[in-house]
């Protein structure tokens, strides 16, 4: 929905600790997938640059 979008818009970082996200467990699917940790970029950008779905990332985020 609309919380949905919002959050794939905001930048990595933001969306992170909008979440309380878990920065290790996100870090470690980030190497695992061989990608270097983002900067300032959105979600849906940072998915689609790197081949990703975006509810991959959010759920790579709470683990």
């Amino acid at each position: 929905g609309l919380a949905y979008e919002k959050l794939v818009m905001m930048d990595v970082n933001t969306a992170m600790d909008a979440l309380n996200g878990n920065k290790a467990g996100f870090a470690e699917f980030l190497a695992s997938k061989g990608i270097d940790a983002p900067t300032n970029i959105s979600i849906k950008d940072f998915a689609k640059a790197n081949k990703l779905k975006e509810h991959e990332l959010l759920n790579a985020m709470l683990k």
